[in-house]
């Protein structure tokens, strides 16, 4: 969010700023210059910062928030995040969406409850196959053929192609989540160290 501010005290009014970027500045009814916008739009952010810097008396400032600071996203809750999770992971075994358990359902599986983590720490081979196969995607974008020929002795071909998108899905809400300065909502739980 960038947002400009005219510092009245140093305005002498020479109105460069309204000439250069009328859609963010006016001058007032005594000549001097007035934001006339709460929030410079996103398609003037790179335009207004010429009269701040073309300014002779230098009156004019503008403001970028930290990302986050606007939080132009929603944070989620827990129970969404273990929806999101239980959805993704339970697509890469082939279960059907209705049967996916939800959070706060109850259920003996309940990702309030359950992790992926549990469920590989039983399988430390599958484990250790899905985290190359994931790094692989993350860093070359392919899944070797070793690993590749590897899980196909433990997942069909189906759970495999899932595989691929529930990695490239969370690599795209990394992208976003970023982009648009996302806050986890206060009080869950932070991610184990590496």
């Amino acid at each position: 969010m960038t947002t400009a501010h005219v510092d009245n005290e140093i305005c002498a009014g020479h109105g460069n700023c309204t000439a250069i970027c009328p859609e963010v500045f006016e001058l007032d009814d005594d000549g001097y210059a007035k934001v006339i916008v709460d929030v410079v739009p996103v398609q003037l952010e790179a335009a207004v910062r010429t009269p701040a810097d073309q300014c002779p008396e230098r009156a004019i400032s503008i403001t970028d928030d930290a990302p986050g600071d606007d939080q132009r996203i929603p944070p989620l809750t827990k129970e969404q995040w273990g929806d999101a999770e239980y959805a993704a992971f339970g697509a890469m075994l082939g279960m059907p969406p209705d049967r996916v358990p939800r959070a706060g359902s109850d259920h003996k599986y309940d990702p309030m409850k359950f992790t992926v983590v549990g469920v590989l720490a039983q399988h430390p081979e599958l484990a250790r196959l899905m985290l190359e196969a994931t790094d692989e995607l993350l860093n070359a974008s392919v899944i070797s053929d070793a690993t590749w020929s590897a899980l196909s002795d433990v997942m069909t071909r189906h759970q495999l192609m899932d595989l691929v998108f529930v990695v490239g899905t969370y690599a795209l809400l990394a992208m976003a989540f970023e982009s648009f300065g996302f806050i986890p909502e206060p009080g869950l739980a932070p991610l184990p160290d590496a």
